[in-house]
């Protein structure tokens, strides 16, 4: 299966920006994409004269399988080999493989949650920043 997006401006003017951000956000943070499935890029759009193009972006997204009880045995006995160090790079390989499609279909996460989880950790990241500097503040003027 593969989708291609062209032009994300046109996508959010015609009011199917929350669903297209949300759908590209969720398939980038759960390891969605497949460097080898990326089809060649297509030729640059041409404008016409006196009108600017906007730009494109093509994603490929994997089909991927239904998460069964095997599969669920093999990621436990590869997370097993990780854990102790016993894993080859083939095994190390298989698992990551596994453990995008287990995020994927075991426990799928909305797109709105993949969207309040980064905006929560901005927001996080903002405030240990403030309470630093604060702190240094503090710091400072207690030595004068």
């Amino acid at each position: 299966m593969s989708i291609s997006l062209i032009s994300i401006n046109d996508a959010c003017a015609s009011g199917a920006s929350s669903i297209v951000a949300s759908r590209v956000i969720a398939s980038v943070n759960a390891e969605f994409l497949s460097p080898s499935a990326h089809a060649a890029p297509p030729p640059p759009p041409v404008a016409a004269e006196g009108h600017e193009v906007a730009p494109t972006m093509n994603i490929v997204l994997q089909d991927t399988a239904v998460w069964s009880h095997s599969k669920e045995r093999e990621f436990s006995r590869l997370a097993a080999l990780r854990a102790t160090g016993k894993a080859t790079r083939e095994d190390q390989q298989a698992f990551r493989e596994l453990q995008s499609v287990r995020r994927l279909k075991k426990n799928p996460v909305p797109a709105d949650e993949v969207i309040f989880q980064y905006k929560r950790r901005e927001m996080e990241s903002k405030l240990l920043a403030n309470l630093q500097d604060y702190v240094a503040f503090l710091e400072s003027a207690h030595r004068s």
